[in-house]
Formats: C-alpha cells, sequence, structure tokens
C-alpha cells in the first residue's frame, strides 16, 4: 500500500504531465522522489542543487498551483 505523501505526488505528476512538454516531464520531473507530508508540508528529493534550482526559476508557479489543488490552500513543497 503507498503512503499518502506518493499518493500526493502521483496525483500531482499527472497534472503537470498534462501541462507541459513530455520531454520536459521526463526530464525534471520523473526523478523527483517523494520523502513525507507533516504539516500540510510535502517533501521532496531531487538529484543535485541545480536540479533544485533549475525548477525553482522554470517551473515553481506550475509546481505551487498543485500542491495547492492537491493539498488545499495551506499546502505547501519543500
Amino acid at each position: 500500500m503507498k503512503e499518502k505523501y506518493e499518493v500526493v505526488w502521483e496525483n500531482c505528476l499527472a497534472i503537470i504531465k498534462d501541462n507541459i512538454p513530455t520531454k520536459a516531464y521526463n526530464t525534471w520531473f520523473k526523478p523527483i522522489k517523494p520523502i513525507k507530508i507533516q504539516d500540510d508540508i510535502l517533501t521532496i528529493q531531487v538529484p543535485s542543487q541545480f536540479f533544485y534550482e533549475w525548477l525553482e526559476e522554470r517551473y515553481i508557479g506550475i509546481l505551487k498551483r498543485t500542491i495547492k489543488r492537491e493539498m488545499g490552500v495551506n499546502g505547501k513543497l519543500e
């Protein structure tokens, strides 16, 4: 049985996949691993600092919108 954080992240990925090019999704979102949910914060793990900075520069908007859609207005990503 999957943990709640895994289900939430899978739901987020489904939304993101429908809104960005497939190559970008495969490169920047597939490698992300969900770690936990605590106090409306979904913690994810990315492969490197460069990876983190690239996501923050280019995809922070869709990430924030998707997290709020899945977790509610208080949902955050860490």
